[in-house]
């Protein structure tokens, strides 16, 4: 994961990118088992997502040249609203 843009993203942006990507939540999720799960689905909403071959990034602009995101469409509901719904 690291790469030139990758240094220059602070903690938490560095935290952000990599759980998109390896998912972890997911673990977490299935080791804590909450009670309650609350989807918050707003980002994926209001940004829009990057389709990769192993499924949607959520797009934020601070990843823009940031690969794999770098150079993909962004998909977003705005665009697509018809197909939808």
């Amino acid at each position: 994961m690291e790469n030139e843009e990758t240094n220059k993203m602070n903690a938490f942006t560095k935290w952000h990118y990599r759980t998109e990507h390896t998912k972890e939540f997911f673990k977490l999720l299935q080791s804590n088992q909450p009670e309650y799960l609350l989807i918050d689905t707003y980002a994926d909403l209001y940004l829009g997502v990057v389709r990769l071959d192993n499924g949607f990034f959520t797009y934020n602009p601070k990843f823009k040249n940031v690969s794999p995101v770098k150079g993909e469409a962004v998909w977003t509901i705005e665009a697509d609203f018809d197909s939808l719904f």
